[in-house]
Formats: C-alpha cells, structure tokens, sequence
C-alpha cells in the first residue's frame, strides 16, 4: 500500500505542472501573431534591401562602362582636332612662307 501512494503521489508530482499549465488568451496570440507579422516585415525589407544593392551595384557598373566609353571617344576626338589643327597650321605656315617668298 505504501509502495502504490508513493507511485501515485511521484506520479501526481511529474503530471501535475501539465494539467496546471495556463491556456494562452486573445492578448498572448495577438502578440504572437504581432510578433511573427515584425519577423516576416524585418525579412522582407531584408530582401528588399539586398535586391536594391544588387540592382545598385549592377547601375553602377554600367554608368562606369558609359563614363569610360565617354572618356575614350573624348580622347579619340581631342586627338583627331589636335592632328587637324596641327595640319592646318602647318598648310598655314606654307602659305605664308610662299607670300613671303614671292
């Protein structure tokens, strides 16, 4: 007898924070589902942010490409201008010295 109200009262001991456990109310699931509505918002501006800096950076290597196909056709006609103006000139000169010769 005293073996069976030990089982029984060890028993009652390991069971009975179960059976006392409170239910969650309205208050405790609206919190949850606040706080799971936070997580899903933080992911989302998360991969939202990530996609911006990838399109940011993708923006940035094209408007380098541009600034450098910009910067070789500059050199290429500074260059051309600088031969003409330089062939011009010197038709110039000619035409002077054969003025002056004459």
């Amino acid at each position: 007898m005293r073996t069976l109200i030990v089982v029984l009262s060890v028993a009652l001991l390991a069971l009975g924070p179960v059976g006392c456990q409170k239910k969650e109310g309205p208050a405790e699931e609206a919190g949850k589902k606040v706080d799971q509505a936070v997580e899903k918002a933080g992911s989302a501006a998360k991969e939202a942010a990530e996609k911006a800096e990838k399109k940011l950076d993708e923006a940035a290597g094209k408007l380098k490409d541009t600034a450098e196909k910009i910067d070789k056709k500059v050199d290429e006609k500074v260059k051309s201008g600088t031969e003409k103006a330089a062939q011009e000139l010197e038709s110039a000169g000619k035409a002077v010295k054969e003025k002056v010769g004459k």
